[in-house]
């Protein structure tokens, strides 16, 4: 079962909005683990009301977190049914 854009996009605000850092190096697992809680934790609807509030106080770090958040959720929920894109299929996770 593929991964929908909108599933990808509730997961990364997910991340986002969790207290998991780009300096933590989380692992795929650490990853969605950090989605599940943040999510438990705020909601999708906190988790977005989380998002915009940091793309509001500080955009050129918002910008930044969401590509890392992006990168990341990709990484974490990639499987052989839901393929990373051709050309990214032999980079190295950076999240691993």
């Amino acid at each position: 079962m593929r991964t929908t854009h909108q599933e990808m996009c509730l997961r990364a605000e997910a991340l986002f909005a969790s207290f998991t850092q780009p300096s933590d190096r989380p692992t795929p697992g650490q990853v969605r683990r950090a989605v599940a809680g943040a999510l438990a934790r705020f909601g999708p609807r906190g988790c977005a009301e989380r998002t915009a509030s940091e793309y509001g106080a500080d955009p050129p770090s918002a910008v930044a977190r969401m590509r890392w958040a992006v990168t990341a959720v990709q990484c974490a929920y990639a499987t052989s049914q839901d393929p990373l894109p051709q050309g990214e299929r032999h980079r190295v996770c950076p999240v691993a």
